[in-house]
């Protein structure tokens, strides 16, 4: 039987050569190359499960000698605890199902290869990052899942939006990769090592834990989206659709609330307060502004902003194991809602001109739904049994009431994106939008407003709609959705459907007896179980009172959404031009004036010397020479070898003498 070691190496080696196989395959060959890649993105599933299946036991590692500086020796070390299993089931899981999906998604995409392959390299270094038991380790898959990220959000590499939003994302959590090295150089300033395990039986001391918290946060805060660096999120639905729903799910983002529940025990007081705080007002600002949103894909990624710091807020209560817990419930249902959007804005192409309404799949339709119902945490799915586990984790009063407020927004605008969506046969003649006021011209997947200029991103200005409903499904070319589905695209949003079911879970629809005994968690209370349930049932009943009215718009309204893109251009970037042009200005006025009148002192003092030495110290030295020249010719003339030359010296020497001898 071959060893755990042997099953980690092939694990995380499947994904690796599937990658380089993508990157072999000629782009002229699509299919070929997208059922290479999934068929490699399943065996890694099935490797998933059965390593899964060798470490369900209990704790287990597996180490590998690397380096060593000095005595410290760095190890390879893989660790299969109760958060690593489910994290690592559940990117296997959705990373094959968006093989899938991208079979029918990117079958003219000339640049496949390229698609496929960082899909592949993806899913290696998140696998690697969730299994890593040391921090240096764990650093590196940290940021091959940051530039597979940035590879990703601007693979449309004709979009100048999608390279301003893939170097976003970038910059940003460039700022949280410098708080990662500040804790691994605290780390080794130390001589605590790298190792988790080893870190959380260490006895660091409180001042040191808080220092070494505040800089991990820093690399959750951005890798997570959490305010203030929640911007990138929004901006990286520039990317393909079926990479906002690895992003937005089992990835990139869902590594900052991981780690978190890795390092728990680094957590004090005081950041512990922090990330409530910072939590409670990235969750509020998701959920506005999610109101506020018309791109089906940006209300998707306003709402995971909101769920990520719900999420944080819980972990900064203590419930880390719970916030793990929605985690896993969050990436199901998101995944497959972003898949269906995916979908929608796909098949939007053949709906246009259309002059009557199409038939909607019954099946894909219900799993839709699901999926909504899961994400609003209604009864009877996984959604509704991981928010009741965070608010069993909840001790605050301030946090339970935030949260309701919370899952309140969450509900409306969860029914506003159905409406959006077309779940339901709305009244759409009431609105005056039919299928063919849909132009022809707008490309799929790029329908976005821009915030500045109000026109779309080609350029082109719609006609003036008759209500603002009516201009959002204008926009977004809704007027009869998911005609004629493709099955190989439909699998998987039914899977994940599927998987929303309270059954993974518990027995028990409205308790998470076997969640809770798997991570040790408490039941919520009675009480604030009955008053979620009456929660949910009253603002689900009026968002969908009030959008079968066609007020839908009217939701968003009520409560103004916090533009924190305006305030950031005000506050950081307006001050930072500002100070970078008169800093421009006085590098022009001061500096280059400055370094210019230097430079020509310089040369004037060189050309002085130069002269100086050309005329006085090589004349100097010329006459010097030939003084000693005039002396060695009259020498010479002394020193003929002539008897009568040395008689005519002597006597006029003699004469000379008796003269001086008269004076």
């Amino acid at each position: 039987m071959p060893s755990l070691s042997d099953m980690v190496i092939l694990l995380l080696a499947i994904p690796l050569l599937g990658s380089v196989l993508c990157l072999s395959i000629p782009n002229s060959k699509p299919k070929l190359i997208s059922i290479a890649a999934t068929l490699v993105s399943f065996a890694a599933l099935g490797m998933t499960l059965y390593v899964a299946s060798l470490s369900a036991t209990g704790n287990e590692a597996v180490k590998w000698d690397w380096f060593s500086i000095g005595t410290y020796a760095i190890e390879i070390h893989f660790e299969f605890t109760h958060l690593t299993l489910p994290m690592i089931l559940l990117v296997a899981a959705i990373t094959f199902l968006v093989h899938l999906y991208s079979i029918g998604f990117v079958e003219r995409n000339k640049s496949s290869s390229r698609y496929f392959a960082t899909l592949g390299l993806f899913t290696f270094s998140m696998l690697g990052l969730a299994l890593s038991g040391n921090l240096f380790q764990l650093f590196i898959f940290w940021e091959l899942v940051g530039l597979c990220s940035y590879l990703l959000i601007g693979y449309y590499r004709h979009k100048p939006e999608a390279a301003h939003a893939a170097t976003k994302s970038f910059i940003l959590n460039k700022i949280g990769d410098v708080g990662f090295l500040i804790a691994l150089m605290l780390l080794w300033s130390v001589g605590s090592g790298f190792e988790i395990a080893r870190l959380e039986s260490s006895a660091l001391t409180g001042e040191f834990k808080t220092l070494l918290s505040l800089a991990i946060l820093l690399a959750v805060f951005t890798k997570s989206a959490q305010f203030p660096f929640h911007t990138w999120l929004p901006e990286a639905m520039e990317g393909p659709t079926p990479v906002s729903a690895l992003i937005h799910s089992a990835t990139m983002v869902a590594a900052g609330i991981f780690l978190m529940a890795r390092l728990h025990f680094l957590f004090t007081p005081i950041t512990l307060q922090l990330t409530v705080v910072v939590g409670s007002i990235t969750a509020l600002i998701g959920g506005l502004n999610a109101l506020r949103e018309n791109d089906l894909k940006r209300i998707l990624a306003w709402s995971t902003i909101s769920q990520l710091g719900l999420m944080t807020m819980v972990a900064g209560n203590e419930g880390f194991n719970a916030s793990f817990v929605h985690l896993l419930a969050h990436g199901i249902f998101k995944a497959g809602l972003f898949l269906s959007v995916g979908f929608i804005l796909l098949n939007r192409d053949e709906m246009v001109g259309e002059e009557k309404p199409v038939g909607k799949p019954v099946i894909l339709i219900g799993a839709i739904l699901f999926l909504c119902f899961s994400l609003m945490g209604i009864p009877l799915t996984t959604g509704f049994l991981s928010k009741e586990i965070m608010l069993g984790a909840l001790t605050s009063s301030i946090s339970i009431a935030l949260f309701f407020i919370i899952n309140m927004l969450t509900i409306f605008y969860t029914v506003r994106l159905m409406f959006l969506m077309q779940v339901f046969r709305w009244p759409i003649e009431q609105m005056s939008v039919s299928t063919s006021t849909v132009s022809a011209k707008y490309p799929p997947i790029v329908f976005a407003e821009s915030p500045v200029s109000g026109t779309l991103r080609n350029g082109e200005r719609l006609a003036p709609p008759q209500s603002p409903e009516a201009e959002t499904l204008r926009r977004q070319g809704l007027g009869a959705t998911l005609r004629r589905p493709n099955l190989i695209m439909s699998i998987p949003v039914v899977a994940l459907a599927i998987g929303c079911l309270w059954i993974f879970f518990s027995w028990s629809p409205l308790s998470a007896s076997w969640a809770n005994q798997k991570w040790m968690l408490a039941d919520a209370p009675v009480v604030l179980t009955i008053a979620s349930v009456i929660w949910i049932l009253v603002g689900t009943a009026a968002a969908f009172s009030i959008t079968h009215k066609g007020k839908i718009s009217a939701i968003g309204n009520w409560i103004p959404a916090f533009d924190f893109d305006r305030v950031l251009q005000s506050s950081f970037v307006k001050p930072i031009l500002v100070l970078a042009q008169a800093s421009q200005k006085s590098d022009t006025l001061i500096l280059d004036r400055g370094i210019r009148s230097l430079t020509y002192l310089t040369f004037s003092i060189s050309l002085l010397a130069a002269w100086f030495d050309k005329m006085v110290v090589d004349g100097l030295a010329r006459a010097v020479g030939w003084c000693a020249k005039l002396i060695g010719n009259l020498i010479r003339q002394l020193v003929t070898g002539k008897i009568q030359g040395y008689v005519v010296w002597t006597v006029l020497a003699l004469i000379a003498l008796l003269l001086l001898a008269k004076k």
